[in-house]
């Protein structure tokens, strides 16, 4: 076992393969934030695949910052051996990569976890591949909010911001019906 930040300890096999994931996504699997410890963990590991690393940095921080813990990789062969031996909670992927498409990948994905969900992020509008028949929606690329909308509903996540919107909207309710019993 190796030793990690505050001595904890990560399987030898995780470690051997970080050496394919880019410094910041490993420090983002690993626990570690780039940026400062203010937000919360919720422990799920996301799989992000794209060839373009000025597509996967961004992500990888958005979803760092929403507690997620990010693994990249840059094809479809490094993904699917990652996802060999890390349980991840879902995989954002890129259709269009040298050497293996999306589709090849979710069906190999699919292959070993039929229920993970898979979410297309492509910049293509349409694509007709049978294989796409395993990945769980398609998303265009450039709206990242609407990526972690989808990703949260896929894996039954509710934003915080959310929950307390909606009770304040409750109390709100509650405290007007009250007043209008009393004016009455």
């Amino acid at each position: 076992m190796s030793r990690f930040k505050n001595n904890c300890t990560k399987s030898e096999t995780v470690h051997d393969l970080l050496f394919l994931v880019p410094n910041f996504y490993r420090a983002l699997f690993l626990g570690y934030s780039a940026i400062g410890d203010q937000m919360a963990e919720n422990n799920h590991v996301i799989l992000c695949v794209d060839d373009e690393a000025a597509v996967l940095q961004p992500l990888g921080i958005m979803l760092q910052r929403r507690g997620f813990r990010v693994l990249s990789a840059k094809d479809g062969p490094s993904a699917i051996e990652l996802f060999r031996q890390i349980k991840c909670a879902a995989v954002i992927l890129d259709y269009a990569m040298p050497g293996m498409s999306g589709g090849e990948v979710a069906r190999m994905l699919r292959e070993q976890d039929k229920t993970v969900p898979i979410i297309l992020h492509t910049g293509y509008k349409e694509i007709h591949d049978p294989l796409l028949a395993n990945v769980s929606c398609t998303l265009p690329k450039g709206s990242l909010s609407f990526l972690l909308t989808k990703l949260n509903d896929l894996l039954h996540i509710q934003e915080p911001g959310l929950v307390d919107r909606k009770e304040r909207e409750a109390t709100d309710d509650d405290s007007t019906s009250a007043q209008s019993a009393h004016v009455a």
